[in-house]
């Protein structure tokens, strides 16, 4: 295991794993006894039960990936797996491929028991870098997972940044347009001028991983997370 630190910039999206199983664990909702108007409470509802389905996709067992982008700076070498290039349902999953492919880069990294408390030297950097390990660790640890992770890659695991925290602090009251208006390159020219455009439409993470990934290498070196 080399003891230069790996940075990987994660960007993800889910979707609800199963549907029926979701809609089993809903709640029946109902609105405010003040709501009288019909289309009113109809709204109501259906906004709660959409939050949910959103949620739900976001959440181990109950979600899944259904895309994933990792790019590790430092070797130059891209990941990506999306469900729409699954050839068969046997194939293996985004996460499986994923897990396969940090492993495999990354050899001996993440050994050692459930008390060891040694650092690896792969950080992961990205928008709800936590939650994409805890997904992938409980997805892989499956009884019928065609790839086994090790502990120490997603339980407890503190080598993970989020850019979001990072930047825009949930602390205060703050927007992504003015953060990635004031966060913009002064010199914009050439290849980074391109992305930048990209960028100047970008409004969430998880919904766009080429987007997000790029968004997360910029706001990455700009804070130093990159530095050495």
């Amino acid at each position: 295991m080399s003891n230069k630190t790996a940075r990987i910039i994660v960007s993800y999206s889910t979707v609800i794993a199963d549907q029926q199983q979701v809609d089993a664990l809903a709640p029946e909702f109902e609105a405010p006894s003040n709501y009288k108007d019909k289309d009113k409470i109809e709204k109501y509802i259906a906004q709660k039960k959409a939050n949910f389905a959103s949620q739900a996709a976001k959440q181990p067992y109950t979600g899944t990936f259904e895309e994933i982008m990792l790019v590790d700076l430092q070797k130059k070498s891209v990941f990506h797996a999306s469900n729409k290039d699954r050839k068969s349902d046997d194939a293996w999953t985004v996460a499986e491929s994923a897990a396969s492919w940090i492993l495999t880069n990354n050899p001996g990294a993440f050994d050692g028991d459930i008390l060891d408390s040694r650092n690896s030297n792969v950080v992961f950097i990205g928008f709800e870098t936590r939650l994409f390990l805890k997904m992938l660790g409980l997805e892989c640890t499956l009884p019928d997972s065609k790839v086994r992770v090790p502990l120490r890659l997603w339980y407890n695991n503190p080598n993970h940044r989020d850019i979001a925290e990072a930047v825009m602090p949930s602390d205060y009251v703050l927007s992504w347009p003015l953060v990635l208006k004031l966060r913009e390159p002064v010199e914009t020219a050439g290849e980074l001028a391109e992305k930048w455009e990209y960028l100047k439409t970008w409004k969430q993470p998880h919904v766009n991983v080429q987007h997000d990934s790029l968004l997360i290498t910029e706001l990455a070196a700009q804070l130093g997370f990159l530095n050495d």
